[in-house]
C-alpha cells in the first residue's frame, strides 16, 4: 500500500512538472526575443558622390554575412538601416561595390550594439577603430 502511495505522488509530481515546463519555457523565449531586436544604422559618405553599386556587408561575429543596400539619403550621404533579430551583440561589416568587385577599405570593421541599437558614420577610405 505504502509503495503505491509513493509511486502515485511521484507520478503526480512528474505530471505537474511535465505540464508546467512548456509554460515556463515560453516566458523565457518571449523575453529573449524582445531583447534581441536590433536596429543598425550605417551612414556612408563618398567624396566623389558615386554610390552606384556600393552596399553594406554585415555579419554576426563568427557568422555568415548578408548584403544590405544604402536605401536612404541625407546631407551626409547614403544610409543603410538594418533591422534584425539576433542573439549576438557584436557585428562585423564592410562596404563593398557590387558582389566583391571592390571594398571601401581592406579590413573588416566591428561594433557592439548597445540597448539594441548602433549608429555608425563612415567616410570612404577612412578606417575606424
Amino acid at each position: 500500500m505504502r509503495k503505491n502511495r509513493v509511486y502515485r505522488h511521484v507520478g503526480l509530481m512528474l505530471l505537474l512538472v511535465f505540464l508546467l515546463t512548456p509554460v515556463l519555457s515560453l516566458k523565457d523565449i518571449t523575453t529573449a526575443r524582445a531583447a534581441n531586436d536590433l536596429e543598425i544604422t550605417v551612414h556612408y559618405q563618398r567624396a566623389d558622390g558615386d554610390y552606384e553599386d556600393w552596399n553594406l556587408w554585415l555579419f554576426e561575429e563568427g557568422g555568415q554575412g548578408e548584403e544590405f543596400r544604402f536605401s536612404e539619403e541625407d546631407e551626409y550621404g547614403k544610409t543603410a538601416v538594418v533591422r534584425k533579430t539576433s542573439e549576438k551583440t557584436r557585428f562585423g561589416f564592410l562596404v563593398r561595390k557590387g558582389n566583391w568587385v571592390e571594398k571601401d577599405i581592406d579590413t573588416d570593421r566591428f561594433f557592439d550594439t548597445a540597448g539594441g541599437k548602433a549608429e555608425i558614420w563612415l567616410k570612404s577610405g577612412v578606417h575606424i577603430g
